[in-house]
């Protein structure tokens, strides 16, 4: 399928992160799983991608950051990005939104489904 919607899928924990991208992958995405910020921004640079899934609590740069950092390039000032964080504190989610989040989901009531029903709600929007 050439139409394939890229998703970047960025989580430091291995089983949490083959379970989202196999979530995803069933439902017809391209997904580039990785575990860190560096590798998330490296991927950035070479792709075009329909949407981020980001968690907060990543090694070296925070999902924060590498949102920061894509949000002042052109072409991803509007692509959609779901923050996932174990962090629930209002503040927590405030900076998220701040920073350009489009959602901001705790990831202790997320269930893989769910991960993908968000996903397929924010790429209707766009």
């Amino acid at each position: 399928m050439t139409d394939q919607k890229k998703i970047l899928l960025v989580e430091d924990e291995g089983g949490l992160r083959e379970l989202y991208e196999e979530q995803l992958n069933k439902m017809g995405y391209l997904v580039f799983a990785v575990g860190n910020g560096e590798e998330a921004i490296e991927l950035a640079k070479q792709n075009d991608f329909a949407l981020l899934v980001l968690d907060i609590m990543l090694p070296g740069m925070s999902g924060l950051d590498v949102l920061a950092r894509l949000r002042t390039e052109k072409r991803f000032e509007k692509t959609p990005v779901l923050v996932l964080s174990a962090l629930e504190a209002v503040e927590d989610r405030a900076r998220g939104l701040a920073l350009g989040a489009s959602s901001y989901c705790s990831k202790n009531e997320l269930s893989p489904e769910q991960l993908g029903a968000k996903v397929g709600e924010l790429l209707t929007e766009t």
